[in-house]
């Protein structure tokens, strides 16, 4: 779904099925590796540069018994039905519930996440990825957070989840920084 795509895989125990596909991967091998075998590479960036350029070579050549070549058949057969890749890849992802504790965080895997007030009670379903974790109520997303890791127990919490007379009693850095500059002063 991520990528717009279907996979079709090959039948089992039917070679016939993949045939040209694996007559290509070894004609594309043989025409490479063969070409290059008895060079050195002092760097992936040189080793790169020559593996693209056979690889060119062998997508432009003429086929022996139809017109065109490789690139030619990609360019008026596939390439018009090609289409951008997603602004993000695909990351794997699992899924939790949890409800919605009286703080109005979740807690998950050990972290905590916080979720607009209005929830505290309810039930929700969390999508945990490598880089986010979003919160869904009934189907509908409430809130991302970037996924915490490291010391156990640690809060995201975004202000505007809390009820407002939470927000004017914020025990944070910088409150404790105006508290302290307000002291020295009237010392």
């Amino acid at each position: 779904d991520h990528y717009d795509t279907t996979i079709l895989p090959a039948r089992v125990r039917r070679p016939k099925d993949k045939a040209a596909v694996e007559g290509a991967v070894g004609d594309c091998t043989v025409a490479i590796v063969g070409k290059l075998r008895n060079r050195k590479f002092y760097s992936f960036d040189d080793l790169n540069r020559a593996i693209f350029k056979e690889l060119e070579r062998f997508n432009t050549r003429p086929f022996q018994k139809r017109e065109g070549s490789r690139k030619s058949v990609y360019m008026e057969e596939e390439f018009p039905f090609m289409k951008r890749l997603p602004e993000y890849p695909f990351e794997m992802s699992t899924w939790k519930r949890a409800k919605v504790q009286l703080n109005y965080h979740v807690s998950v895997e050990k972290m905590n996440y916080s979720v607009p007030h209005e929830y505290v009670g309810k039930y929700v379903d969390i999508k945990l990825t490598k880089s986010a974790v979003t919160i869904y109520y009934k189907m509908n997303r409430i809130c991302t957070h970037g996924r915490l890791y490291g010391r156990v127990n640690q809060y995201s919490t975004n202000e505007s989840h809390m009820p407002e007379n939470h927000q004017r009693f914020q025990w944070n850095k910088e409150r404790f920084l105006k508290w302290a500059l307000r002291s020295e002063k009237t010392h």
